[in-house]
């Protein structure tokens, strides 16, 4: 769920930015993958899975028993941890994943304008 998210919030970043989200530098060009918002996940994703375990193990936000089990649909929240998750998700989770995924997106595109700057001005040959 918390992975979800940070992809909705990379992606929103990549539009803004005006870049397509199914063209990653990572993660290879695949039919219905948002490839670039899985490139920007990824130096949030140690940042997010630090958060969830805080809020599991030292907040105790989610218990055991907020939890749901099956064979069809795995391991789940259930209504009550939902919200509770959404609720700390919304009132910080998103603010700690959307900087290392600025950075990165920043990174890219300086990368990107440096290479459209060379494209755009080649070498003069050298006079004879």
């Amino acid at each position: 769920m918390s992975y979800t998210l940070a992809q909705g919030q990379a992606t929103q970043l990549a539009f803004h930015a005006g870049l397509d989200v199914q063209l990653g530098f990572l993660h290879a060009l695949q039919r219905n993958r948002e490839s670039l918002a899985l490139d920007l996940i990824e130096p949030a994703r140690a940042v997010l899975d630090d958060w969830v375990y805080d809020l599991l193990v030292h907040r105790r936000l989610l218990s055991p028993s907020l939890f749901t089990s099956s064979d069809q649909e795995g391991v789940r929240l259930d209504t009550q941890g939902r919200a509770l998750f959404y609720r700390a998700w919304y009132g910080e989770g998103q603010r700690l994943v959307l900087k290392p995924m600025r950075r990165l997106l920043a990174r890219l595109l300086d990368r990107l304008r440096a290479q459209e700057r060379v494209a755009s001005n080649p070498t003069p040959p050298l006079a004879a």
